[in-house]
């Protein structure tokens, strides 16, 4: 009897203890973890190839306005034109539009687009929870006799353990108590 009287007692005591340090610190309100990742925009622009557009209608002249310099039509039709449009160019983008024009028609034409803008990528982490934990203890004595049994874990917000385990074959009680160690120094 005096040996359940000194488990209670052991029990009351660290459960005592248990509730005193969880009354001590309480934080006030969960708070949130928020992390800011800034991926910078794009260094050069990117050329991308685009297709050649069909026609939605064709228009011929009706009227022959005036006399016409077949040689200089001929030449004009069979020459190559390189024409590069910028569209935007700013601070948030740049976006630009080269063609190539042969025969009255677009022989090429490529794209080509840099995003100047930074982007936020925001991380949001939540608040650290109470845990509890059950599993089995596995453990062997010193006179090599096996000991098994279940086990309790408890971890706090703060990172604090405690755990209860129970040795079925020699009616043992174990408990614990872990603190969490940071060995990185703490923001203000």
């Amino acid at each position: 009897m005096k040996v359940h009287a000194t488990y209670l007692t052991i029990v009351l005591i660290l459960i005592g203890l248990l509730i005193f340090q969880q009354q001590c610190i309480r934080p006030e309100k969960p708070q949130t973890i928020v992390t800011h990742d800034t991926i910078p925009g794009d260094p050069f622009p990117v050329l991308v190839e685009v297709g050649k557009p069909d026609p939605i209608y064709y228009e011929e002249p009706y009227i022959m306005p005036a006399l016409i310099d077949t040689v200089g039509v001929i030449i004009d039709y069979f020459s190559k034109y390189y024409y590069a449009d910028t569209l935007k160019d700013d601070s948030s983008a740049f976006i630009a539009l080269y063609e190539t024009i042969y025969g009255n028609r677009i022989l090429d034409r490529k794209f080509s687009f840099q995003n100047r803008r930074a982007t936020v990528i925001n991380n949001y982490y939540p608040p650290d929870r109470t845990k509890l934990l059950a599993g089995t203890m596995l453990a062997v004595s010193p006179d090599q006799s096996l000991e098994i049994g279940p086990t309790v874990i408890l971890i706090t917000k703060k990172g604090y353990g405690y755990s209860y385990a129970y040795g079925i074959n020699h009616k043992t009680h174990t408990f614990s108590f872990v603190w969490k160690i940071s060995l990185r120094k703490q923001p203000p």
